[in-house]
């Protein structure tokens, strides 16, 4: 179950020119009590309520098979819809509680009078619980500022720290002799639960953008920022030279990114941030010596892999028109580049007399053969190697 509250504290705003209180988004697990994702922000948005999924798939591993919702306004955002959209996709069902009917999310609200009543309580600045509580013990404003002078305010990262304290502590807490959450919820079995891998992580959490890749080089400019990356298995940079591929990739990490179909949004590789390098020749360091050689390595392999390619082509032609050689035939020695109509023979003939051009000058030469493609053997010389070395692990292979 998941749902949001105000928490009964104030803090400072950025600036510390104004009192505000921050907004706790908590999802609970139901069988344990166990609180395995949250986020802490201003208001409830969409990016508070994913950053919290977020977290509760990092720390647990896993999606549930069901979860619980109310009809919260962000549910109508692009992000949410689509996020929904890839949980169906894996099985899991997201429903908002029933209306008029108070016991259907009714464990996540109790969590929020519990941790109030008892981790809350415990720290100078509490409010009190929430106005609609039968507990409410809430002060009026002119008592919110004597207390603001005699404590004073923490600013919004460290009351963040205290709110993620609390809900540390809520887990570990042992109530009236009963397990704690994290005590219950390592001990149980969880049949029902979806894993999570990097792939559906980056599907469900991560931006997304679209891009058209160029020399095996992906764009994406994030906050205004261009990040350059570089697709590291060459037979995957080929094939996807000038196609348009879905980016995902995580604001809070750009070292590396994932590239999925366009259309399908099936995954495809996964890039780390290309090398940039000093090209100047002054002071240049060890480090910066190191990063040029392997760029131009990068490049020069692309190009073998490139020319292979190309031979395996050829090859596969010759084998099937049963030839050791074939003659690349000079494109002028073709009919459609003869000279051949009525019209056009005149045109040239009147041309000629009148610049007195003699029928010997006039002759055509012998059109020689542009080049001559041979068998080049790479198959074997591919299996000779195979023999002689086993390949090793890559470090970035297609997905």
């Amino acid at each position: 179950m998941i749902d949001g509250t105000p928490m009964q504290f104030y803090c400072w705003d950025n600036s510390r020119t104004k009192m505000i209180r921050l907004y706790l988004f908590a999802i609970k697990d139901v069988c344990s009590r166990k609180i395995v994702g949250f986020d802490v922000s201003y208001s409830e948005t969409r990016f508070n309520i994913l950053n919290a999924l977020k977290i509760a798939v990092m720390n647990e591993g896993y999606l549930p098979s069901e979860i619980v919702s109310d009809n919260f306004s962000a549910g109508k955002t692009e992000e949410i819809l689509d996020l929904k959209e890839q949980m169906t996709r894996m099985g899991i069902k997201w429903r908002n509680s029933k209306v008029g009917n108070a016991q259907d999310k009714s464990y996540i609200e109790r969590f929020f009078g519990v941790f109030q009543s008892v981790e809350c309580a415990l720290y100078e600045g509490y409010i009190g619980e929430g106005v609609t509580s039968k507990r409410n013990n809430r002060p009026n404003p002119d008592f919110i500022q004597k207390m603001a002078k005699k404590n004073g305010l923490l600013m919004p990262n460290e009351m963040k720290s205290r709110i993620a304290t609390m809900i540390a502590k809520y887990n570990e807490r042992n109530i009236s002799g009963r397990k704690s959450p994290n005590q219950i919820s390592n001990d149980m079995p969880k049949p029902n639960a979806i894993p999570m891998d990097s792939v559906k992580t980056a599907l469900m959490f991560w931006s997304k953008t679209s891009h058209t890749v160029k020399r095996g080089m992906v764009k994406i400019k994030v906050n205004k920022i261009q990040h350059t990356y570089e697709i590291a298995c060459n037979d995957t940079k080929l094939k996807l030279q000038n196609k348009k591929v879905a980016v995902r990739y995580n604001e809070k990490d750009l070292d590396w990114i994932m590239l999925f179909d366009y259309k399908t949004d099936l995954p495809i590789c996964e890039c780390k941030k290309s090398i940039k390098t000093q090209m100047g020749h002054v002071d240049l360091d060890e480090a910066e010596t190191l990063k040029i050689i392997k760029s131009e390595a990068k490049k020069k392999s692309y190009k073998t892999h490139i020319e292979n390619e190309v031979k395996k082509v050829f090859d596969k032609g010759l084998n099937e028109a049963n030839l050791d050689e074939l003659e690349l035939t000079h494109p002028l020695s073709l009919e459609k580049n003869q000279v051949n109509s009525k019209e056009s023979k005149e045109l040239l003939e009147i041309f000629y007399n009148e610049n007195h051009i003699t029928k010997d000058q006039e002759k055509l030469k012998t059109i020689k053969p542009i080049g001559k493609i041979e068998r080049s053997n790479i198959e074997d010389a591919h299996d000779f190697l195979l023999v002689k070395k086993s390949l090793g692990k890559g470090s970035l292979k297609p997905i």
